[in-house]
């Protein structure tokens, strides 16, 4: 009997161990799962967290954008371009083909070595481009003196004014380009002396025909005011001083001689300017052979432009 109840109570006791065990065992697959699921939590929060960042970043960097500055287009008026276009082939001039000395031996500076020249016939503005017209085809007005809608542009680099004959070039089946500074020696000396002395001389011919220091008041003037030369251009010598094409070299003329329309050096730092201008005393700096010269992407309140076209 005794050994039977001592054989029931521990089987009684290995039951109870083993429901003990099991409880254990139940408890630490309930914390694991609650530790599962905690991770997933931390795991989904962790994402949202980026999630929610990643939305702000792009909320920040678009309101960036909205309120960063919109570059300024500028537009222009096609049917005003045309009108300047249509005023700028009514003023070209016809150039005959023909020769001269080109440069001045007698000059101070050592840039102007004397050489025969050939230039072919062309088209030859009588008038520097004036506000107006650069305004009408380019949208703002850079010039100095800019209440004087009619007087010559100023204060543009070279590369200004490349932009200025492409975009006119786009909207006409013409071309207009600069001269070369053969080409408004040429022009500038197609009168000869005769047309200088004919004047009364070197000065009395520059207060006929120019604007410069003693009579155009520290301003640009209205083109077209003075007297023209012989072949009907005016200011060539006054009023601004005027971009050409050609890079310049100071020894150029010492490398090439005897051509027919050159082009000057193919590559340099500056580009040609030519004539004198407003801001300029009489005397030596309105003689047609002065080789001036500036930086293409520089600009001054006395540089202007005129425009030439090719003969076909």
């Amino acid at each position: 009997m005794l050994s039977e109840n001592k054989t029931k109570a521990d089987s009684l006791a290995l039951v109870s161990e083993n429901k003990r065990k099991a409880d254990s065992l139940a408890l630490v697959l309930q914390n694991k799962r609650k530790a599962d699921s905690l991770g997933l939590v931390s795991e989904n929060k962790r994402k949202a967290d980026s999630l929610a960042l990643a939305l702000k970043q792009n909320k920040s960097n678009s309101d960036s954008a909205a309120l960063a500055p919109k570059e300024k287009k500028i537009e222009t008026n096609t049917n005003a371009e045309k009108l300047v276009i249509d005023a700028l082939l009514s003023n070209m001039i016809s150039i005959n083909e023909g020769s001269f000395i080109m440069g001045n031996n007698k000059a101070p500076s050592k840039d102007e070595i004397e050489h025969p020249v050939t230039i072919t016939r062309m088209l030859f503005s009588k008038y520097e481009l004036t506000q107006q017209e650069w305004e009408s085809v380019m949208g703002y007005n850079p010039s100095n003196n800019k209440d004087c809608s009619a007087c010559p542009v100023e204060n543009v680099s070279w590369e200004e004014v490349m932009k200025f004959i492409r975009k006119i070039n786009e909207s006409s089946t013409k071309k207009f380009r600069l001269p070369t500074e053969a080409e408004w020696e040429y022009v500038a000396r197609i009168g000869g002396r005769s047309e200088i002395e004919k004047e009364g001389g070197p000065e009395e011919y520059i207060k006929k025909t120019a604007w410069y220091y003693a009579n155009s008041d520290k301003k640009t003037h209205p083109v077209g005011q003075k007297q023209p030369n012989v072949a009907g251009i005016y200011d060539l010598l006054g009023n601004v001083s005027e971009w050409c094409s050609d890079w310049y070299d100071a020894d150029y003329y010492k490398k090439e001689r005897d051509q027919k329309n050159p082009l000057g050096p193919v590559l340099g730092k500056e580009k040609v300017v030519r004539g004198g201008s407003y801001n300029d005393y009489s005397g030596d700096r309105f003689r047609p052979s002065l080789r001036s010269n500036l930086k293409p992407a520089n600009k001054s309140i006395d540089i202007g432009f005129r425009l030439v076209m090719d003969v076909n």
